[in-house]
């Protein structure tokens, strides 16, 4: 497995310097993941997301309904390996975490909401509004006579 960091650095040989060309280093390369909720919350060591607990954050779904919340205190690997790993803490006290995340060099700074998922909720809202203003005047039309 992967050193438990963090930082993602690799090193990747491009070119072998059998060809007479001289070996390029890639130093750094950063990581993102992403994909559906359910997918990022398996990959954090966590059940699904119809649990309570946000994946990015130590807050229950319930606290982070209410208007002008404050912040919770950020998820990072290295917390969430520590709560994988201990085993004295059940239930609530686990925050949310089920299990060892499968991609710990992954940062959760580095998992990205996709924007399909932003787009259907958008939309189920704005169809939501309009079917419940389509009902809405159908029936007041209905009755104005």
């Amino acid at each position: 497995m992967f050193a438990n960091t963090t930082k993602t650095i690799w090193r990747q040989i491009v070119h072998s310097s059998t060809e007479g060309i001289p070996r390029q280093v890639i130093n750094h390369v950063e990581i993102y993941n992403t994909g559906d909720l359910k997918w990022m919350a398996m990959l954090l060591g966590m059940a699904d997301m119809l649990n309570e607990w946000c994946i990015f954050c130590f807050m229950r779904k319930m606290q982070c309904s209410i208007r002008g919340h404050e912040k919770g205190e950020k998820r990072t690997m290295a917390k969430l390996l520590a709560l994988a790993s201990d085993t004295t803490k059940k239930g609530a006290e686990r925050l949310g975490v089920k299990f060892r995340s499968y991609w710990d060099f992954i940062p959760i700074e580095n998992y990205t909401v996709p924007l399909l998922h932003i787009l259907i909720g958008v939309f189920n809202d704005v169809d939501d509004f309009l079917w419940t203003w389509l009902m809405v005047a159908l029936y007041l039309y209905q009755h104005q006579s």
